[in-house]
């Protein structure tokens, strides 16, 4: 798999949503202030605090996308908006085949025994940066 600084990011030990914002927004010079990253994406990994529902990387790449297409100064925007992050999860689970954490990786990280589990084995890498990879690029095209 080809590496590309979101993936670097997470290899350093960040979250998929913080490795997908962070990525994307040193891509686009969009710089954030250090009090609001990464903490603002911390809590997304796991599919949102180990839960298993929707990937770290699609939630980064939301938020990514939000900061790229800027406020919205009109109701009708925030249906373009809109729009735009419905294609960009279109876009995941097709590539993916999933957009739930519990479902990319087949653990349920909430079990113990599961996360342990997904911990000792290469689906970090097998899933996980290829599923950062494809948001990172995604929230670019």
């Amino acid at each position: 798999m080809e590496i590309n600084p979101a993936v670097e990011i997470m290899a350093s030990g960040r979250v998929w949503a913080e490795s997908v914002l962070l990525a994307v927004c040193q891509k686009l010079n969009i710089e954030l202030p250090d009090t609001i990253y990464p903490q603002i994406a911390s809590g997304f990994g796991g599919g949102m605090g180990n839960s298993g529902n929707v990937c770290g990387a699609v939630a980064g790449g939301i938020m990514a996308l939000g900061l790229v297409l800027g406020p919205y100064e009109s109701i009708e925007e925030k249906y373009e908006n809109v729009k735009v992050f419905n294609a960009f999860q279109a876009q995941f689970k097709e590539k993916t085949g999933a957009m739930d954490c519990r479902d990319l990786t087949g653990k349920d990280l909430f079990d113990p025994i599961q996360l342990e589990e997904f911990r000792e084995s290469d689906l970090k890498e097998t899933v996980c940066f290829p599923a950062v990879k494809i948001a990172y690029d995604l929230v670019l095209e």
